[in-house]
């Protein structure tokens, strides 16, 4: 079942890739790429960095006083690499179980922020996509695909606050909600392969419990005066983010329209939420392509050369952070593995 799960989600990103190189030359794909002028990018790696450095102190001041900055940076830094080397974007459990290793936040804390992060970050892309449907035409696939991803995003953003505001209450409707359904199937399917602590690997159902209101609880700091420090930070974060793909595409046509970045930015991160291969690969390029051929008129060619460079400068770039922060806190993939098995 894991295999057929992994190469589902292999074939999906061959097909992506297959259709975002519909209509493409080879021949006119080299000449973008050789004509590209590649020191666009390091405004790009600039605003890279001041993106993911937003990030960080976004997620510090979630975690509170007792995490410190280069703890939730080294711990965000592993959890890109394993975002991008594992399937279900297992970073986003691995961090959480970094900071319970290495600080005195416990995990089911820290994942109840990582929690509040990913809520944050969906309203932000929905907020990008109105503007962006306020200030220009867009495809019609674009427009249904935008209004019901950020209808379900705001939906299930509704639903979490309110079962956060519950308390015990809230806890009380969850167990039996996980009751009726056991432990989600993908879950179970895939339990023993993420690092997850043992007892939640044994399927042990109260700890699934913990786990999970650990995560939704947190979205309790949503009514908090504290969120208005969040959402700055979470601004800063998504402004930064802008000009990635802005940038890049600067390296590609001189003086592009903001708004071409501002798509790209929002269809990508809309595409995550495919099954897709780590990394995304091949949805990545199709979305990245789209958001520039149809609404903007770029070459088919010079799109997805641009998708190409956008994508290979990221991922190279976050693989690089995480690797680091392994080699300095002399950290093995098995070493970190058996650190969080054992707790």
């Amino acid at each position: 079942m894991r295999r057929r799960r992994f190469w589902i989600g292999m074939g999906i990103s061959l097909v992506a890739l297959l259709l975002a190189m519909r209509g493409v030359a080879w021949r006119d794909l080299w000449a973008a790429l050789a004509e590209a002028d590649y020191r666009a990018l390091v405004p790009a790696f600039l605003a890279l960095a001041l993106s993911m450095a937003a990030r960080v102190v976004r997620w510090q001041r979630l975690l509170g006083p007792d995490v410190g900055f280069q703890a939730s940076a080294d711990a965000m830094g592993v959890g890109y690499l394993f975002s991008n080397l594992l399937p279900f974007r297992a970073g986003d459990l691995v961090r959480p179980l970094l900071i319970g290793l290495w600080t005195p936040v416990p995990a089911t804390q820290a994942l109840s922020t990582v929690v509040v992060e990913r809520v944050l970050d969906l309203l932000m892309v929905f907020l990008m996509m109105v503007g962006l449907l306020l200030t220009m035409a867009l495809p019609a696939w674009m427009v249904r695909s935008g209004l019901v991803a950020g209808g379900a995003a705001m939906g299930t953003l509704g639903g979490l606050v309110w079962l956060a505001g519950q308390g015990e209450r809230g806890e009380r409707l969850l167990r039996r909600l996980l009751a009726r359904l056991s432990v989600p199937r993908p879950l179970r399917r895939w339990g023993g392969r993420l690092p997850f602590p043992r007892r939640l690997r044994r399927q042990d159902p109260e700890a699934w419990v913990r786990w999970l209101w650990g995560g939704i609880a947190g979205l309790a700091v949503l009514r908090q005066r504290q969120m208005g420090v969040i959402l700055f930070w979470s601004a800063l974060v998504w402004l930064s983010a802008l000009g990635i793909p802005y940038f890049t595409l600067v390296a590609f046509r001189p003086h592009p329209p903001l708004a071409a970045g501002g798509l790209v930015l929002v269809l990508t991160n809309l595409g995550l939420a495919i099954p897709a291969s780590p990394g995304s690969l091949g949805v990545y390029h199709f979305l990245a392509r789209e958001a520039l051929v149809t609404p903007f008129g770029v070459p088919e060619a010079q799109a997805m050369g641009f998708a190409l460079v956008l994508h290979t400068f990221q991922y190279v770039s976050l693989c690089l952070w995480g690797l680091v922060v392994l080699a300095r806190r002399s950290l093995s993939w098995r070493g970190l593995r058996a650190k969080v098995q054992a707790e």
